[in-house]
């Protein structure tokens, strides 16, 4: 697949357009990955909450979880505060708490499935399942547990966002994942969730420079950060939350490519701040590379396991750290528009 540009993020003086020549190529492949569905094979959702139908004013959230119960609660408190009123669910056999917990809230469709993630086509078919269940032509968030979506004026909501993507004719927003961590030894920062504290207050330093932005015929694409300043490793960096899903929209290459492709080159306008550095991250990437269910076996985390094993204590500050401040700073300095 031919990429067609290449650049340094973030871009201070200007996001790059898809060239008008290059058009083309995303609309074929759109049509051409529609063919090559992904199929059920057996796999069932089922609820284990009752649930209801969504009203024409909800926003829903689709997430799937699995041993998160330390980010559970400032996940849902912080998109509660953006709007979202309806949660839709699948917990993947967490034996941490978190379906329980889960199934004491109001506002969250629980479900659960017989099979694994990665038998879900590393939960793609279950997003699309829960769509084909909830009702296409409306607008779905949908992020991990450890993602939190930041942009200019959040305090008037989701809505408001919603609002203002239609008027500009954008139904795929794309939004960089920012890699946050501590400050000092990773190893002192503890974070379980259960004192009310937002993640950002104890990982609170993401890298301002170190980024390439490029574009193919699927997507924009963004690597670099601390993940690869640290770790070497070359891990995609940018995801599309909030996706309006009409007849042609589809998951069925990538969860970072939504389909139709055309819809994926518009500026960013939002931010995911990401959390995956806490004092046990260690033990939390060998469970997944233990487990086996994410990309090639979670060949990611197993890279950064082994160019962490040498160190006794690891600190993530380099010259390009910096704190995390608001949106409207990561707006400043080029991450979004």
């Amino acid at each position: 697949m031919r990429t067609w540009v290449s650049v340094p993020y973030p871009c201070p003086d200007g996001f790059p357009t898809i060239p008008a020549r290059e058009r083309i190529g995303p609309i074929a492949r759109s049509f051409r990955d529609l063919l090559a569905p992904m199929k059920s094979d057996g796999i069932d959702l089922n609820t284990a909450t009752e649930t209801r139908p969504l009203s024409a004013s909800d926003i829903p959230a689709i997430l799937i979880t699995h041993n998160d119960m330390r980010l559970i609660r400032a996940f849902l408190k912080h998109y509660r505060d953006l709007g979202i009123a309806r949660f839709l669910i699948i917990d993947d056999q967490s034996s941490d708490g978190t379906a329980e917990y889960l199934a004491t809230q109001p506002d969250v469709d629980l479900h659960i499935s017989n099979r694994r993630y990665k038998d879900a086509y590393r939960g793609r078919l279950w997003r699309r399942m829960l769509v084909d269940k909830y009702g296409r032509n409306r607008w779905y968030l949908y992020v991990d547990p450890d993602e939190f979506l930041v942009f200019p004026g959040q305090e008037a909501g989701l809505a408001r966002l919603i609002s203002g993507l239609e008027a500009a004719g954008i139904y795929h927003m794309p939004a960089p994942m920012l890699d946050m961590y501590p400050p000092g030894n990773v190893a002192d920062a503890v974070y379980d969730g259960a004192d009310g504290r937002m993640p950002w207050e104890v990982a609170s330093m993401y890298d301002a420079t170190g980024y390439t932005l490029t574009g193919d015929e699927r997507s924009w694409k963004i690597t670099g950060g601390v993940r690869k300043r640290v770790f070497g490793v070359d891990a995609q960096l940018i995801k599309y939350p909030l996706v309006y899903w009409g007849a042609f929209t589809s998951l069925n290459k990538n969860i970072h490519s939504p389909g139709p492709y055309w819809r994926n080159f518009t500026p960013p306008l939002g931010m995911l701040l990401h959390f995956k550095f806490f004092s046990d991250f260690r033990e939390e990437f060998q469970a997944v590379v233990d487990e086996g269910q994410h990309f090639h076996g979670g060949i990611f985390y197993k890279s950064m396991l082994d160019n962490a094993s040498d160190l006794a204590e690891i600190k993530l500050e380099g010259a390009s750290s910096i704190s995390y401040v608001t949106s409207d700073d990561l707006l400043t300095r080029g991450f979004h528009y």
